[in-house]
């Protein structure tokens, strides 16, 4: 059982006390101060920069700037990476990777880091006997080998295809060679877009599959780097409480379609946990919670994307976080464990609150 490490945070906070906030709150969960090896230590920040829209379309660059600072001031060094979705592969240019331009246009290069691009960096394929989804094996970027440690940073937000993505969707699919994320998608719902967006490149387009195994193979992504996964941390400050996983559902020939709706909290929350399931299981809970502020209009068009999926639900019936079958099949395979304790810094978080985190993670005696 895992604590997860909550700081509150009011709207409106100015950036450099979220940073602050961040910091304390990292050094404290993942315990920095004796992982960290100066002079030894290479930490991957791997961010969700799923495209060019801004926070909360993609991670909050404060709490990069915030953990990798950390990681410096204690004789570490740090990388921060991604590849972004392929929808955006048309970005890209001679000079500029795709992820480099949603890098800059998104805001994320505001935490003072390089990005890493991962498509720039070659790939090697990995197996593993409990990865049974994945009996070929799958490509992962090069650059985990160059690092000693890894963190993993996410966001609250809704996903179109997967209901939500949290720490092991963004994690697994950004390390992953696109070929490798074509196989999955092929097994995931609304196969569709994606052939949609590959259309005309040549690459090799697995047909869909109606087993719908697409969770599994996504929660097996992490195998591989299990040994080196420090911890996962969350900025709940703005929320993408529907639709997602970007600023839109979708883009078709250049035109963004059905906007994402952004929730801000009158108290955001900051979270951190050395559990990747732990971790989106709160995020399964604050996303089903803040969903209920979202428009009537909005909440329609959500239930038709869910109809039209038809295999996720409404983040607010989503009752069990530990249902979700990402976080379920990660469960099963020994990646992480449930949440067992709410650590709240400086009572910062808001009883009520509280009071659903626990009640929905079945937390009998939280921190306060």
């Amino acid at each position: 059982m895992s604590t997860v490490h909550l700081y509150g945070v009011p709207k409106d906070t100015s950036d450099t006390e979220i940073v602050h906030r961040s910091k304390q709150l990292v050094v404290k969960a993942f315990g920095l101060d004796d992982l960290v090896k100066p002079g030894k230590t290479v930490a991957l920040i791997k961010v969700p920069l799923n495209g060019k829209d801004k926070f909360p379309a993609v991670g909050d660059w404060r709490m990069i700037k915030a953990l990798g600072n950390a990681i410096e001031e204690r004789g570490g060094k740090v990388i921060v990476g991604d590849q972004s979705g392929i929808e955006y592969e048309k970005y890209g240019t001679a000079e500029t990777s795709y992820t480099e331009y949603c890098y800059a246009h998104s805001g994320m290069a505001s935490c003072g880091y390089p990005i890493r691009a991962f498509e720039k960096e070659g790939y090697h394929l990995c197996t593993d006997p409990k990865a049974e989804h994945w009996p070929n094996g799958f490509h992962i970027t090069n650059v985990v080998n160059e690092v000693t440690d890894i963190f993993v940073l996410a966001r609250v937000a809704a996903h179109g295809m997967f209901g939500m993505t949290g720490c092991a969707k963004g994690f697994g699919v950004g390390i992953l060679e696109i070929e490798d994320r074509l196989r999955f998608h092929a097994k995931s719902p609304m196969d569709w877009y994606i052939k949609l967006v590959e259309f005309g490149k040549g690459r090799h387009q697995p047909p869909t599959s109606r087993d719908r195994s697409g969770f599994q193979m996504v929660a097996e992504l992490t195998l591989p780097c299990l040994p080196l996964l420090r911890g996962c941390m969350f900025s709940g400050i703005k929320v993408l409480a529907d639709k997602g996983p970007n600023g839109y559902l979708m883009e078709l020939m250049g035109i963004p379609l059905f906007r994402s709706d952004v929730y801000e909290p009158e108290v955001g929350l900051l979270g951190a946990t050395t559990s990747m399931p732990a971790a989106d299981a709160v995020l399964v809970t604050l996303l089903g919670m803040y969903y209920e502020q979202v428009p009537a209009f909005q909440k329609l068009l959500q239930r038709l994307l869910v109809a039209v999926n038809g295999s996720i639900k409404e983040p607010n019936a989503v009752v069990d976080p530990y249902s979700d079958p990402v976080i379920a099949h990660q469960l099963k395979l020994g990646i992480g464990e449930k949440v067992s304790r709410l650590d709240v810094l400086e009572q910062s978080v808001p009883d009520d609150i509280l009071s659903i985190l626990k009640k929905r993670l079945s937390v009998r005696h939280g921190s306060h």
